[in-house]
């Protein structure tokens, strides 16, 4: 027996707001993601067409939601604050309909959360470019090691934690180099990414860095660098919103 239906995904995507939109299935038996954020929650719902099973309708859900909630995470890093993984909360299936029948699609889930007070609206360029990347073929953010690294850092809280986090998934992400990556090997990655990314001295034994390697090896070494520990999470914390960029850049290359 054939079913078809919906399957519901809950998150967080702090301060983003985005009217319902609708991702176009990348393969059957997805007909259509519909994507809505409210400022604290996101909601998306996976509709199904014909299906052989309830477990082939849950597995071709969650490999379309990654699709789709990954590219949402790697285009719009510029609007959020703080994200957290996809929790898959209802499946609502039935049986393929008989010819003349008339089946009333499952009600989408309600969100109660409160309307925060700061929010961000990406731009309807922004939200084409993720609609792009989500029908890309080649994009499968569940075989991305740098995007499943670069997903769980959002999900830390703590904005020190979280920059380590990123510059790991920044190592992680690079590509073409022979040998294990170095920093200098990052540092030319990203100024040939963003030539407008500076580079700062360091001291006569250490070549210049550009602002996130400082950040990070202040954080990792503040004796050696005679910076304060607190000094350093500050740096570190200004320089996160930015970085979450260009790393979001680097993972869906």
């Amino acid at each position: 027996m054939f079913v078809r239906g919906t399957v519901h995904y809950t998150g967080e995507l702090r301060p983003v707001v985005l009217s319902a939109s609708t991702f176009t299935g990348s393969a059957a038996p997805v007909t259509a993601t519909d994507v809505s954020c409210d400022g604290t929650h996101v909601q998306v719902v996976v509709r199904l067409g014909r299906v052989e099973s309830h477990a082939a309708a849950v597995l071709a859900a969650d490999n379309e939601v990654s699709r789709v909630w990954g590219a949402m995470l790697v285009t719009l890093a510029d609007c959020f604050s703080s994200a957290s993984h996809l929790t898959r909360e209802a499946v609502h299936l039935e049986p393929e309909p008989r010819p003349g029948v008339l089946v009333v699609p499952a009600a989408s889930m309600a969100l109660t959360a409160g309307v925060p007070t700061i929010t961000v609206t990406p731009s309807p360029d922004a939200v084409i470019r993720t609609k792009a990347l989500a029908a890309t073929p080649s994009w499968c953010p569940s075989a991305n090691a740098a995007y499943e690294r670069y997903a769980s850092a959002l999900n830390e809280s703590d904005p020190a934690l979280q920059f380590l986090a990123l510059y790991q998934t920044a190592i992680l992400a690079l590509t073409g180099i022979a040998r294990e990556p170095r920093q200098k090997d990052l540092d030319a990655r990203l100024q040939a990414f963003d030539p407008s990314i500076p580079t700062l001295p360091v001291d006569e034994r250490n070549p210049p860095e550009t602002p996130f390697t400082r950040a990070r090896n202040q954080l990792v070494h503040p004796l050696d660098r005679g910076v304060p520990a607190d000094q350093a999470r500050t740096y570190a914390a200004n320089q996160l919103w930015t970085f979450r960029q260009v790393v979001a850049a680097l993972v869906r290359r």
